[in-house]
């Protein structure tokens, strides 16, 4: 089971990546060979990838040259991850536009060469998949190169490319997006609904400057409006500390009515802070000093109404859990073009095909077309809109989206 879940971790996502490059290069007769974008003049996000490429060459070098299988496989795997879950999830829309612009082709060859430095690294690891994509990546685009990725040299990091800042940086906005995650999770709001504001509080200031330039690409992947940097985010929760029982009533016995009034007497954002930093907190308990450690706490945070927090390490997100009704027919929009998208997969046509749209709903639905009806209309690439039952020889299913109705037809113009 461990080794069948590493391969669809592993194998499976190199796979989903090299397909979804492959899919729109063929679309755009993509060939690297016609393009160079200098390293300066790619995207911010372009200069990461290579970046984390370089480091972990560095890293898989270093760590096979010390015998260090297991090390070198996990930095593999983390890598593989940053470029499918991160690189291209964030890239989509450049491959998806129509014209051949330098952003696009600056994706177009940072993915290529992303792809090709991973497949030599993971050559030794696993030699079929890779040599598999080497042929069809390499080999038919450049003739001239080694008949075998296995004949090729082990890639060189090109330290140059390395930008620390840049890597620290977007860690920093991957973790903020992992906490506004799971407080979307946490008050069961999805991802599809906008919301207007977060409030983020960071450990320093110099986080804070360098989180500012990803703003734009944080408040995308939460859906959110506006961010404000915030520096006592406790404003927005409460805690609650307990002792925990279970540990400490065998330690400490008749001790414990004690702990848990010194516990419920102290302050609690001062106890957790100092827990958290420490590992430990001392108490005062009928004049003798009680060390406890921060596992035999119980910490609870109580949400204030209309807000939700989640928080880590010293990094706390905070959703202003409010919605507007524009709010509302805005999320409903969302809703709306993911069944499309959907039922366009289901009907059986090619990534490119321009689509016919049908609808038939509520006012609501209505209401939700007349504001952002172009906005769908684009992102399904739909030449035109209809508010009408879908015709017979359409593909069409009745949805129901936020409990909204809506009878959705879809046909190839």
């Amino acid at each position: 089971e461990a080794v069948s879940e590493s391969q669809r971790r592993f194998l499976g996502t190199l796979w989903n990546v090299y397909s979804f490059f492959v899919l729109y290069a063929n679309i755009d007769g993509f060939d690297p060979k016609q393009y160079d974008i200098a390293y300066e003049n790619r995207t911010e996000m372009d200069r990461w990838l290579l970046s984390v490429i370089n480091s972990t060459i560095k890293k898989v070098r270093q760590d096979l040259d010390e015998m260090d299988i297991t090390g070198a496989a996990r930095a593999l795997e983390a890598l593989i991850d940053d470029i499918s879950n991160w690189y291209v999830r964030r890239s989509r829309e450049r491959y998806w536009k129509s014209e051949m612009d330098d952003d696009k082709i600056s994706a177009y060859l940072t993915l290529y060469e992303a792809l090709v430095s991973f497949i030599k690294m993971a050559a030794p690891f696993v030699p079929f998949i890779t040599e598999e994509l080497y042929q069809n990546l390499v080999r038919s685009v450049y003739t001239d190169a080694p008949i075998s990725i296995h004949l090729c040299d082990f890639p060189e990091a090109k330290e140059e490319l390395i930008d620390k800042t840049l890597e620290h940086k977007m860690e920093l906005a991957r973790k903020i997006v992992e906490l506004g995650r799971a407080a979307r999770n946490k008050g069961k709001i999805k991802n599809r609904q906008p919301l207007q504001k977060m409030m983020v509080q960071l450990r320093n200031f110099q986080d804070e400057q360098l989180l500012v330039d990803l703003s734009d690409i944080i408040k995308e992947e939460l859906n959110i409006k506006e961010i404000e940097y915030i520096h006592v985010a406790e404003e927005y929760f409460t805690y609650f500390v307990k002792p925990r029982f279970d540990l400490l009533g065998p330690k400490y016995g008749k001790l414990m009515s004690g702990i848990a009034k010194a516990i419920a007497q102290a302050n609690a954002t001062q106890l957790i802070n100092e827990a958290r930093e420490k590992g430990q907190v001392v108490l005062d308990v009928n004049g003798e000093n009680i060390t406890i450690a921060e596992t035999e706490l119980d910490i609870r945070a109580q949400d204030k109404e209309g807000f939700c927090a989640e928080g880590e390490g010293g990094y706390y997100v905070v959703l202003d859990t409010t919605i507007t009704r524009e709010l509302m027919l805005e999320g409903i929009a969302r809703e709306l073009t993911s069944k499309i998208q959907n039922m366009r997969k289901d009907a059986g046509f090619e990534v490119e095909d321009k689509i016919y749209l049908y609808y038939h709903g509520d006012d609501t639905i209505d209401e939700v077309m007349e504001k952002f009806g172009n906005e769908i209309k684009t992102d399904t690439l739909a030449l035109e809109v209809h508010n009408t039952q879908p015709p017979a020889d359409s593909f069409h299913h009745e949805w129901n989206v936020n409990d909204h109705k809506v009878l959705i037809g879809v046909k190839k113009a």
